[in-house]
């Protein structure tokens, strides 16, 4: 009996730690902006994974601050959404100054747009949007 619950003890430790772990991994110790670069992939029972990131790239500076976030969202966000994936740039103050957003197939066929860069003011608020095609040319900028 006691090795029973031995066994489903540390049965269930290796399924919820697979299941609601979140891995880290340092990709660069020295990145374009003087600091590491770490990723972190989400697993089905992280918050961040129900709520559609699937892994983050960040990009510190030599402070250790935040300048730049990778995200790429799970198979059903980026479907019910049409984004695959999204790089924020951020100021110092770790506040976004552009986000670029690039579309999944099923929304460039719809839509001929492949990604969206959206700028941001000193104040948070949205200046400029950009919309690029598949070859790369700006078509609408509002």
């Amino acid at each position: 009996m006691k090795r029973l619950i031995c066994v489903l003890c540390m049965l269930f430790v290796g399924v919820s730690t697979y299941v609601f772990a979140e891995t880290m991994k340092t990709i660069s110790e020295k990145n374009e902006y003087g600091g590491e670069t770490i990723m972190l992939t989400y697993s089905p029972g992280d918050g961040e994974y129900k709520k559609g990131t699937a892994k983050d790239i960040t990009y510190l500076n030599g402070n250790k601050k935040q300048m730049k976030i990778e995200s790429f969202f799970t198979e059903e966000a980026a479907r019910k959404q049409g984004t695959a994936k999204e790089i924020a740039y951020l100021n110092t103050n770790e506040k976004p100054t552009k986000v670029e957003s690039y579309y999944t197939n099923e929304r460039i066929k719809k839509d001929g747009i492949v990604k969206s860069v959206e700028y941001y003011d000193s104040k948070g608020k949205t200046a400029k949007v950009e919309l690029y095609d598949k070859k790369g040319k700006l078509r609408l900028t509002k």
